[in-house]
C-alpha cells in the first residue's frame, strides 16, 4: 500500500493445526520479513499465543511443541525491527502454555475485547515509528 512504513506479520497458527512443522513455517515468515525489507517496510513479528480450542483442530501433545518451538524462532530472529510477544501477554498466569481466559472468546482461540487491547498494548511502537520519535527508518517503495 502506497505510504505504508511497516508491517505486522502474525501468522502460523492455522499452519500448526494443519500439521506444519515450526521450521517450515519460520522459513515461510523469513520469506515475508524480506520481501517486506526489499519493499522498504520496517517488520514486527508476533508470537503465536496459546491455544486450546479442540473445535477448530488443535491437538494439544502434537501442537504445543511445535508452537513453543516456531516462538523460540521468531523469538530469535535478529533482522527485524521488532517483536510482539503476544504468546507472553495472552497466556494464563497458571500456566502460560494455555491461553488467559480472560482475554479470549469461549473457543480459547480468537482474543475478545479486551485480549485485542493486550496484543495492542504488546506491541512495540517505537519499531514502526519514524524517527526521532521511533527507530523505523525505512523508506516505502
Amino acid at each position: 500500500r502506497s505510504g505504508a512504513r511497516a508491517v505486522i506479520i502474525f501468522e502460523g497458527t492455522n499452519d500448526l493445526t494443519m500439521g506444519i512443522k515450526a521450521t517450515e513455517i519460520y522459513a515461510g515468515i523469513i520469506s515475508l520479513v524480506e520481501r517486506a525489507h526489499t519493499a522498504g517496510l520496517c517488520v514486527v513479528l508476533g508470537t503465536i499465543m496459546p491455544r486450546d480450542d479442540l473445535n477448530n483442530g488443535w491437538d494439544r501433545a502434537t501442537m504445543e511443541p511445535e508452537r513453543t518451538a516456531l516462538n523460540a524462532l521468531l523469538r530469535a530472529t535478529k533482522n527485524i525491527e521488532g517483536l510482539a510477544d503476544f504468546d507472553q501477554v495472552m497466556g494464563s498466569p497458571a500456566d502460560p502454555t494455555y491461553p488467559n481466559p480472560l482475554l479470549y472468546i469461549p473457543d480459547l482461540l480468537h482474543p475478545n475485547t479486551l485480549g485485542f487491547q493486550v496484543m495492542a498494548d504488546a506491541l512495540p511502537l517505537k519499531a514502526i515509528t519514524p524517527p526521532p520519535f521511533g527507530r523505523c527508518a525505512r523508506q516505502s517503495r
